[in-house]
């Protein structure tokens, strides 16, 4: 550990993974995969369903968020777990499921597209 002009720097052992901004990195092989990170204390507060934002908001959140995860994970079963997850937080903040699927039907086309 030192400390050089107010910041600590410590050392780590060798490890097969690392966590860096919103993605883990690992090495498995001689590949590298990804996958979303998200820190233990998110409170997942998105939007509720009766809020004053205009209703594109809300589409646009579950395209952009769509988009990110396909875009950041390595792996199809991860990304779709990661969806999977944002339509149950979006569920539980009161969101109607039948509402939500179109939504999320389009989202993923529209990750198909760019992709």
């Amino acid at each position: 550990m030192q400390n050089w002009h107010g910041l600590e720097w410590t050392c780590e052992p060798l490890a097969t993974s690392v966590n860096f901004m919103d993605l883990t990195i690992s090495i498995a092989g001689t590949r590298l995969s990804t996958t979303l990170y998200e820190k233990p204390q998110n409170l997942y507060l998105y939007l509720p369903p009766h809020s004053s934002h205009p209703r594109g908001i809300e589409t646009g959140l579950i395209f952009g968020q769509v988009l990110r995860i396909r875009r950041l994970c390595s792996k199809q079963e991860d990304a779709d777990a990661h969806i999977k997850q944002l339509f149950q937080r979006l569920c539980e903040r009161g969101h109607n499921s039948s509402s939500l699927i179109p939504i999320f039907s389009q989202a993923e086309d529209n990750a198909r597209m760019r992709s």
